[in-house]
């Protein structure tokens, strides 16, 4: 797909908008990601200065990406005019970052050597999206737009949010994550996790809800109070001796809980459980629309799914010699889901492939 020579009097609509969303998103997530790392490891280093010119950088490519949120997404087209007052949004927060990163490098002794990979890495894609925005209402280059393949880890890799917890956890917590596959976009308190799910569409949120004061609670209860975020599922993360706060977090809405030190294997498990609890429940919504027949068959497909998960989580906690309690009210919840089942094959209605 090639764009007309002059967007000035133009519109981008359908595959040009969403490669538009790409082209703009791409970056100032990469902006993110590289400054998140780098501002933990300043907190654990008790690098001051560098912590403040870093969070000046994270702040501004925040902004810069709520811009475009807010511009861009559920929109069907917009006209070039939008997109040129997009751009001047941004060019400012464009500015800063360059200007706090080329304060770290100047400023000898503040920056680590091993840093300066991530910087340039970090410039790189400022200047990138500096120069997109420059041409987005001109002409799009054909270079730039995302290909199918481009957009697909956007697309496959769940989306989740760690949020709260000290610096340190948080660091290890989100490489581990990371290199269990998962896009994470990680959160100090409750203001970055709040501008965060409001930028952006997330499949979980990871809640630490340590250290106190953080207003980690107050995030949760405005998450579960907005009905487009209510259905994300929140893990609740606390140590053995706060378990009061996991029991209120549980009160307030959260499905599930983990309690300090956790196993990774135990993480991926909870995750990957609330994750498929999720997507069947995206599967009934999407039955409830189908004719008798169809919904019949679907809703059967989903309690087959869903005792097999139920059974797939026992055992899993059985074999890494968790503690049982409550074990046995799952397998009561998987009998009278494969109940439910044989009740709807015997009504001949069922379509599933796995009967």
């Amino acid at each position: 797909m090639s764009p007309s020579p002059d967007r000035r009097q133009g519109s981008y609509s359908n595959a040009e908008l969403a490669e538009l969303r790409h082209g703009l998103r791409t970056p100032l997530r990469e902006v993110l990601t590289g400054t998140e790392v780098l501002i933990e490891e300043a907190s654990t280093l008790h690098n001051d200065r560098a912590l403040d010119l870093l969070r000046h950088v994270h702040s501004a490519g925040l902004a810069a990406l709520g811009e475009v949120n807010q511009a861009l997404s559920n929109r069907d087209s917009v006209d070039s005019g939008e997109v040129e007052a997009l751009s001047a949004k941004i060019r400012p927060r464009l500015e800063r970052i360059l200007l706090s990163l080329e304060s770290l490098e100047r400023e000898s002794g503040v920056v680590p050597d091993d840093w300066a990979d991530d910087l340039e890495k970090i410039a790189a894609s400022a200047r990138a999206l500096s120069r997109l925005i420059d041409t987005a209402s001109a002409e799009w280059p054909e270079e730039q737009p995302a290909t199918a393949a481009d957009r697909a880890p956007e697309i496959s890799a769940p989306r989740l949010l760690l949020a709260g917890g000290e610096a340190t956890e948080r660091r290890v917590l989100l490489r581990r994550l990371q290199r269990q596959g998962f896009a994470t976009i990680d959160a100090a308190d409750s203001s970055i996790a709040l501008d965060a799910v409001a930028a952006e569409p997330f499949d979980l949120v990871l809640l630490d809800l340590m250290p106190p004061g953080t207003g980690i609670f107050e995030f949760l209860e405005r998450i579960k109070a907005d009905p487009r975020l209510r259905n994300v599922p929140v893990v609740a993360v606390a140590a053995l001796d706060e378990s009061d706060r996991i029991v209120r977090a549980l009160q307030m809405g959260a499905e599930d809980y983990l309690l300090k030190p956790f196993e990774p294997a135990m993480l991926r498990l909870r995750i990957n459980l609330q994750l498929e609890l999720r997507s069947l429940r995206v599967q009934a919504a999407a039955a409830r629309k189908e004719d008798e027949h169809e919904r019949i068959g679907s809703v059967t497909r989903i309690a087959e799914l869903a005792s097999f998960l139920v059974r797939e989580h026992c055992r899993r906690v059985g074999d890494l010699g968790v503690d049982g309690a409550g074990l046995g009210h799952l397998h009561e919840i998987a009998a009278r889901l494969d109940q439910a089942v044989a009740q709807l094959r015997h009504s001949g209605f069922n379509n599933s492939p796995l009967s």
